[in-house]
């Protein structure tokens, strides 16, 4: 959201105006924090304010777009309404991100806690966290988005592999597939997780045969790099979207 004043020697009217506010939030980048926030770019909304002396845009205009803007930290305002959070959990991970989302949001707006279920559907607005599988969110998770209709969705999830957000972004794209256009996505969120010690176990089988590939000590590393996550850091990130 910007501001600007009418300047009569370079615009020719308030519509000048607020193209000159609307041109600086694209040009400094204004949506930056919100994008590296997890914030779907489809949810960031522009507004440009024109005042003239006593004369700005009119006033019911005006409340409309302050009360879309509310200062929504993740892509909408998510604290006013009932919600349900479910969850699919392998090893633990995503079920600590769901109880983080538990903890910050209302308890009595919670019309349920879990994994898939009926129940959970009733809400407008739900969390739904995954497990990655392949690239993509875990079969269960998957068959359950695609049932939806009409609904307002968070996402978040975890993967054993951390090393970009380029990586999750190109999980959380898979992802989208298998919802329904009728939905809107209000907001994501992807972590590193632990994986089970039996894939390290895997690992260090594979590096004893000669022609192991050659990126198994690189697969280590991340290994022995994810056993601390979620971390503190994770759920601050989280907390701070979803607050």
């Amino acid at each position: 959201m910007e501001f600007k004043v009418f300047d009569d020697s370079e615009e020719s009217g308030l519509e000048d105006t607020v193209a000159a506010a609307l041109r600086q939030i694209d040009e400094k980048n204004y949506d930056t924090q919100l994008l590296d926030r997890g914030i779907s770019e489809n949810n960031i909304k522009h507004y440009g304010f024109a005042f003239c002396g006593k004369k700005s845009v009119d006033r019911m205009l005006r409340e409309i777009m302050i009360r879309e803007l509310v200062q929504f930290k993740g892509g909408y305002c998510m604290h006013n309404e009932n919600y349900s959070i479910i969850f699919s959990s392998m090893t633990g991970n995503t079920r600590k991100l769901a109880d983080k989302i538990h903890e910050v949001l209302p308890k009595e707006s919670c019309d349920y806690f879990g994994t898939a279920d009926a129940r959970g559907i009733e809400s407008e607005l739900l969390y739904i966290g995954f497990w990655t599988d392949k690239g993509n969110a875990d079969s269960d998770t998957l068959d359950f988005l695609s049932k939806l209709k009409n609904k307002k969705i968070f996402l978040f999830g975890t993967a054993g592999f951390g090393g970009s957000d380029a990586y999750f972004q190109r999980i959380l794209g898979n992802v989208k597939m298998s919802i329904d256009s009728s939905n809107t996505i209000v907001g994501e969120y992807m972590c590193q997780g632990k994986m089970p010690q039996s894939v390290r176990e895997r690992y260090v089988k594979m590096k004893e045969n000669p022609e192991h590939p050659d990126n198994i000590d690189a697969l280590i590393e991340n290994f022995d790099k994810a056993l601390s996550h979620p971390d503190a850091d994770d759920m601050e990130r989280l907390k701070n979207i979803i607050i």
